[in-house]
């Protein structure tokens, strides 16, 4: 279909990204671009380690001057702490987001798939210094004024003077409201600066998802889906969250690893025995569910959509994005 016409769905494909195959990219609207002042360019969307570390402390870096003035505010001190090494993947040879790659892996969810993004990091440790000079009460106050509400327990090691141990507990959000910010800690108190940020701007998910362009889209998918022996499924996402649930079903009890001989089978145990047909399912629905979107051009299309959607949602919430990208602006400056 050439750019311009009218496919399946009833959309318009306006340009030649619009008419892509699934998993290329796109580019990024307006939402995008304050998405990135507010939260950076997401360091696992990185292809190279050094890039990936980079953005990745550019990120730990903001957090850490919040942490650092929500600190000294309680007369402590906070040592910022880069990360070290990230667990960046050898995704092999074959292109995810490919026709191939759907033929070979799925969706990656029962396959053991290669990791095709960085999955973890590494960070340096707290100045041990700092901790062996305090006492144990300011050990202990320290921790809380970090830690606060979440802090459930905190042991010291008594030759380094630094944390033997530690358990956190993430408190019911519902019951923040009624509790002094200054008892809620300095990382909770940061974490719920970023969640609320990111509920705001996530909500906009949720209005792509209902557009009535969307679920016409949508339909038309399921339908490209019956007809290839695959009924059932409403959406992509409701696919893949469906094939999740099934994986999820179909794992070894904990009491089989618990009791498992590692020394003599270091391989772990058998797999679950409906793995085997659950992996042939899910490449069957992958093969079918890769060649409707490439079809229906669905990923430019819901893209299109997308782009519209971010041109409404920033022209009415301008001022509130442009205050959330002014005040981490500031953090980020020490004003």
């Amino acid at each position: 279909m050439s750019s311009g016409q009218t496919g399946q769905t009833g959309q318009t494909s306006p340009d030649q990204s619009a008419t892509a195959s699934p998993g290329q990219s796109r580019p990024d609207g307006p939402l995008d671009e304050f998405r990135a002042q507010i939260f950076g360019t997401n360091w696992q969307d990185a292809t190279e380690p050094q890039v990936a570390l980079e953005l990745l402390n550019q990120q730990l870096r903001e957090e850490d001057e919040f942490l650092a003035m929500c600190m000294r505010e309680q007369g402590f001190t906070y040592n910022p702490s880069a990360a070290i090494e990230i667990n960046f993947p050898n995704p092999g040879p074959i292109a995810s987001g490919s026709r191939e790659w759907a033929q070979v892996w799925g969706f990656g969810i029962s396959t053991n798939a290669p990791e095709s993004r960085p999955t973890g990091f590494s960070r340096e440790a707290q100045d041990g210094e700092m901790f062996r000079d305090m006492s144990d009460a300011e050990f202990e106050a320290w921790h809380l004024a970090m830690y606060g509400i979440s802090l459930v327990s905190v042991t010291r090691n008594p030759t380094t003077g630094g944390v033997s141990s530690m358990s956190l507990s993430w408190p019911d959000i519902e019951s923040l409201a009624e509790i002094p910010t200054a008892e809620l800690g300095c990382s909770v108190r940061w974490s719920l600066l970023t969640s609320s940020i990111r509920d705001e701007v996530n909500m906009f998910d949720g209005i792509v998802q209902l557009d009535p362009r969307t679920l016409t889209l949508d339909a038309s998918w399921a339908s490209c889906m019956i007809d290839a022996g695959e009924a059932g499924w409403g959406n992509p996402t409701q696919l893949q969250n469906g094939l999740r649930a099934l994986f999820e079903e179909d794992q070894i009890p904990v009491e089989v690893f618990l009791a498992w001989d590692w020394a003599a089978a270091p391989e772990g145990p058998p797999e679950p025995s409906g793995r085997a047909e659950l992996r042939e399912r899910e490449i069957a629905l992958a093969l079918a569910d890769w060649d409707c979107r490439d079809q229906l051009y669905y990923d430019g299309v819901r893209r299109g959509i997308d782009l519209d959607l971010q041109q409404a949602f920033v022209a009415q919430h301008r001022h509130q994005l442009e205050a959330w990208v002014a005040y981490l602006e500031q953090l980020r400056t020490g004003i």
